[in-house]
């Protein structure tokens, strides 16, 4: 005699996650609609605790964003002009901070952080004119 086993019932991770996020429904609600234990759907959101923050406070960051990332770099720059750090880091430290600055300044200042060869430009351009007056000059004869 063999017994048949039924597939016990899963969490369904993203609703259970949405459920609580969101309408801040208690694991003992989400697991009743699920058909599952309130300790499967906590096991189940268990490691989401850990990287999520609050829904309300994830709010408040996106529309705060810019000006949190601008207070952090405005951090970061300080501890990078430190006379102490500097004089401790590797060269190589010192030169990947540079040239990040650079980056950032060319960027801030509404320029291309790669350089462009004015020649290579003109070179392309001349050869889209060739390719173009080609073109005219089939659809003409056409």
């Amino acid at each position: 005699m063999s017994k048949e086993l039924t597939p016990q019932p899963r969490v369904d991770v993203k609703k259970a996650l949405e459920l609580k996020r969101f309408k801040h429904l208690s694991f003992a609600k989400i697991g009743k609609l699920q058909g599952v234990s309130p300790q499967a759907v906590q096991q189940a959101l268990k490691k989401f605790d850990k990287v999520l923050l609050p829904a309300e406070e994830l709010e408040t960051y996106r529309d705060n964003k810019g000006d949190i990332l601008e207070s952090v770099e405005f951090e970061l720059l300080n501890e990078i002009v430190d006379t102490d750090r500097v004089k401790k880091a590797s060269l190589n430290n010192v030169a990947y901070a540079l040239g990040t600055l650079g980056n950032m300044t060319r960027l801030e200042q509404g320029k291309s952080t790669t350089n462009i060869s004015f020649k290579d430009m003109s070179d392309n351009y001349d050869e889209i004119k060739r390719e173009r007056q080609q073109l005219e000059e089939s659809l003409n004869d056409a």
